[in-house]
C-alpha cells in the first residue's frame, strides 16, 4: 500500500518533536512511504532510515506570507498525490489546521477515493486559545472539526486530547502516542554519556531541557528554569549546568550550556551524558516527546503535571512531578545527590517507554487500521 505522510513544516532532518514523530512513524511504517513537505526549493531526498522526501517549493515559511502561499503548495501536494498514485495521505497535524482543512478540500475534489487521515499532534484549537485573538481562535475550531469530520479516520496522542475532541466537535479519534524507536536511544550505552559531554564540555551533573525558545511553552519553561530554578539548585549544588538544546536563547550564564539545534543522529549521545532532564511546562497541547526520548534513554524526568500530560507514566516510580520553583529545585537537588535514585528512575521509565511507546508497538495498530479502511472502500 502506497502512503504519503503530507506535513506544512520541514519534518526532515527533524529539527523538533513534530518533525521527528513524522519522521520516525513514516520509516516505521511498512510499504511504501513518501514523506511530502514544504521548502524553500523544490528537492528529493532520503532520510537516514531510508524514507523517500519529497520536498515541494513553498513561498513564504511564516505568518501571511506562507498563508498565502498555501493555495500554491496545496496545488502542487494534489499533482504529486495524483502522480505517485498514492492510496493513502496522512496529514500530519503539527501546524495551523486551516492549512488542512485547505488540502482535504482539494484532495476530496480531486482524488475522491483517496483515504484520508489525520494524526493530530495537539488539540490545535486549545494552543490559539492560549495565545491568540478571536478570529485565529474561530477560525482555528472552524477548521479543526471539518477536518476531523471530513477524513476517514482521525488519530489524537493522548486520552486527554481524544476526550477535547470528542467535547469540541463529537468525534472520537483513535489513539496513536508519540513514539519514539527506542533502540537508537539506548545504543552503546556504556560509552555514549562520556560521549554526548566531550563535544559541550558537559560536567557530571547536567540538567537537560530540549525545546526551541520560539516556542512559547518552550520559553516559559526556559525562563523558568534560567531565572528561579538553577539559581536555587546552584546555591546548594554548585556544580550544576543546565543544557539547553533546541537552538539559541537570550541568557547568558556561566552555568548555562546552549547547545544549539544539534543534528538528529547526536541527540540520543547528548541526553545521554545529561544527568536529568525537565520539562516544566505549564502551556500546550498534545504530549511532550522531550519525555519520552529521555526515558527511553534512561535519563531519568522531572516535569510538571501538565509536562506529563496524556503520557502513562507512574508519578514516583517512572518519573518525578513538581510544581512551583522551589519544588522543583529541592527535587533536583535530591536527584543529583542520589546517584542509586536516578538509576532506579531512569531504568523503571525506560521499561515503560519501550513496553508502551516504542513505533514497533505503535504501527502495527496503525497499519491494521489503514488496510481495514482500504478494505472497506474496495468493498
Amino acid at each position: 500500500m502506497s502512503v504519503a505522510f503530507i506535513c506544512f513544516f520541514a519534518a526532515a532532518p527533524p529539527s523538533g518533536g513534530a518533525g521527528s514523530v513524522t519522521c520516525a512513524l513514516a520509516e516505521a511504517l511498512p510499504g511504501s512511504r513518501l514523506l511530502v513537505q514544504p521548502g524553500p526549493e523544490a528537492r528529493c531526498f532520503l532520510t537516514p532510515g531510508r524514507l523517500p522526501v519529497r520536498q515541494l517549493r513553498l513561498f513564504g515559511d511564516r505568518g501571511w506570507r506562507k498563508l498565502l502561499g498555501i493555495p500554491g503548495y496545496a496545488r502542487r501536494v494534489v499533482r504529486l498525490v495524483q502522480q505517485t498514485g498514492a492510496e493513502v495521505v496522512v496529514l500530519e497535524g503539527a501546524s495551523w489546521v486551516l492549512y488542512h482543512w485547505w488540502l482535504l478540500s482539494r484532495l476530496r475534489r480531486h482524488c475522491p477515493r483517496l483515504i484520508v487521515l489525520y494524526h493530530a499532534h495537539n488539540v490545535e484549537y486549545e494552543l490559539r486559545r492560549q495565545r491568540h485573538g478571536r478570529l485565529a481562535q474561530w477560525l482555528t475550531r472552524w477548521a479543526e472539526g471539518r477536518v476531523l469530520r471530513g477524513v476517514a479516520q482521525s488519530f489524537a496522542v493522548s486520552e486527554r486530547d481524544r476526550d477535547a475532541f470528542q467535547r469540541l466537535y463529537g468525534v472520537v479519534p483513535l489513539l496513536l502516542p508519540n513514539g519514539v524507536d527506542s533502540r537508537r536511544f539506548a545504543r552503546d550505552a556504556d560509552g555514549a554519556s562520556a560521549a554526548g559531554r566531550r563535544p559541550h564540555r558537559l560536567g557530571q551533573d547536567v540538567i537537560l531541557f530540549m525545546g526551541s525558545y520560539a516556542y512559547p511553552p518552550n520559553r516559559e519553561a526556559i525562563d523558568f528554569l534560567v531565572t528561579a530554578v538553577l539559581p536555587r539548585v546552584l546555591a546548594q549544588y554548585p556544580t550544576a549546568e543546565l543544557a539547553v538544546t533546541g537552538g539559541p536563547v537570550p541568557y547568558r550564564r556561566p552555568w548555562l550550556r546552549v547547545a544549539g539545534l544539534l543534528p538528529d543522529d547526536q541527540v540520543p549521545a547528548f541526553i545521554r551524558g545529561c544527568a536529568i532532564s525537565v520539562a516544566p511546562v505549564f502551556s500546550g497541547s498534545g504530549t511532550r516527546l522531550k519525555i519520552l526520548e529521555s526515558l527511553a534513554s534512561g535519563v531519568p524526568v522531572v516535569a510538571t503535571r501538565k509536562g506529563a500530560e496524556g503520557l502513562v507514566l507512574e508519578p514516583g516510580i517512572e518519573i518525578l512531578l513538581a510544581e512551583g520553583a522551589a519544588d522543583f529545585a529541592s527535587t533536583l537537588i535530591e536527584l543529583l545527590r542520589n546517584t542509586d535514585r536516578r538509576r532506579q528512575l531512569g531504568a523503571c521509565g525506560q521499561r515503560q517507554v519501550v513496553s508502551r511507546y516504542d513505533w514497533a508497538v505503535l504501527v502495527p495498530e496503525l497499519s491494521r487500521v489503514i488496510a481495514a479502511l482500504k478494505q472497506r472502500g474496495s468493498a
